[in-house]
């Protein structure tokens, strides 16, 4: 999980405003989504 953390955060840091903060929620959404699957 760490890992996964360590990647979207770093991925969102080139990113400015609210554009980093939807896709950074639409990724831990997508995530959830997964694991619920799983």
């Amino acid at each position: 999980d760490n890992l996964v953390w360590s990647l979207l955060t770093n991925h969102s840091a080139k990113k400015v405003g609210n554009e980093a903060t939807n896709t950074l929620h639409a990724n831990i959404l997508m995530a959830s989504r997964v694991s619920e699957v799983l």
